[in-house]
């Protein structure tokens, strides 16, 4: 790739084992309204053994506005540091090799920015989607605020100044202000990186004029992982910034604790455990409206169900076992903060 004069933007495009949908996502981008010369993009391939390496190659020597690079630690962290080693944009957006990306969000992205230039970071809505009833159904589900506790990025409409977005687009400069990605972090590196933006009183605006929407997890089993890993990192990150903790990441895990603690207390009390599970019901009712609100065409309403509770025990599972491996960390950090405060 020709060195470009000044772009504005620098697409950081991290990927592995993602031949299934890497070509849409890379389509999505060359249908841009705006002018290339203006954006690149760069390529950061960690260690792929399934083809994309291939589709990656392929694109690159097709665009002169175009990187392949290697992310050797293949961990997305590590791949988005990777790549803004090789870009040269006035602001890099994180996009995903699963997703598809509105062939207007450059160009909307680019009127906000240059009119704004107040802010410092910038994200739009992110729809998830499947191709598959099953994985339609979950995905409608993960578009209810129930099931992610109502992060703006997945439920806004409105233009806002926000704390998280997804998928966003970033000054560059701000890797020199408040540091670069933590790439000891194996998952949820981007909230972490979001935290530390306004935490040193940086802005942050979602607009819904941006658009990326982007393939779920295909069934029960890969999404309960994947939030399982999140509630699991989210405990590494809350020891390494103790005000980050939110209400939405701490409720999953005393759901799953209250489930835990419903057969024992049927064991000992049965007429408490009787009581006890009343707000299961409640739970229940939540769920259903969300099912009812979120079906469509092509979701059935039991898959949807039952992706709830499979989100919920997932994440709150990762969350208590986190608490165990990062005891060490938690402990030190709180110990560290009472003695600065004295």
């Amino acid at each position: 790739m020709n060195k470009m004069e000044s772009p504005l933007f620098s697409i950081i495009l991290a990927f592995r084992n993602e031949s299934r949908f890497l070509k849409a996502c890379l389509d999505s981008f060359d249908k841009q309204s705006l002018p290339r010369e203006k954006w690149e993009i760069v390529l950061v391939d960690g260690r792929s053994n399934d083809g994309s390496r291939g589709i990656a190659s392929e694109y690159a020597e097709h665009h002169n506005n175009c990187r392949l690079v290697d992310n050797f630690d293949k961990i997305a962290t590590a791949g988005w540091m990777k790549g803004l080693d090789f870009a040269s944009g006035e602001y890099f957006h994180i996009a995903n090799a699963h997703s598809i990306t509105d062939e207007n969000f450059l160009e909307a992205a680019a009127n906000i920015l240059l009119k704004q230039p107040d802010i410092h970071a910038l994200g739009g809505r992110i729809y998830k989607y499947g191709d598959s009833m099953l994985s339609n159904s979950i995905a409608a589900a993960t578009n209810q605020p129930l099931a992610m506790g109502g992060s703006y990025y997945r439920v806004g409409t409105k233009v806002k100044k926000v704390n998280v977005i997804g998928q966003g687009i970033y000054l560059r400069s701000l890797i020199d202000q408040v540091g670069p990605y933590n790439t000891n972090l194996g998952r949820s590196g981007d909230w972490e990186f979001n935290y530390r933006i306004c935490s040193k009183g940086f802005n942050m605006l979602f607009s819904p004029a941006l658009v990326v929407r982007v393939f779920t997890r295909a069934n029960y089993k890969t999404i309960f992982v994947q939030q399982f890993r999140t509630g699991f990192w989210k405990v590494r990150i809350w020891s390494l910034h103790l005000r980050s903790l939110l209400p939405r990441h701490v409720v999953p895990a005393l759901f799953v604790l209250w489930l835990l603690a419903i057969p024992l207390t049927l064991f000992y009390r049965p007429a408490a455990a009787l009581v006890m599970s009343m707000p299961i019901l409640v739970y229940l009712v939540a769920a259903m409206f969300s099912t009812l609100k979120a079906s469509q065409d092509n979701t059935r309403w039991y898959f949807i169900l039952a992706a709830f509770p499979v989100i919920h025990v997932g994440f709150g599972s990762g969350f208590i076992i986190g608490l165990f491996r990062w005891a060490n960390y938690l402990y030190t950090a709180i110990i560290r903060r009472r003695k600065n405060v004295v």
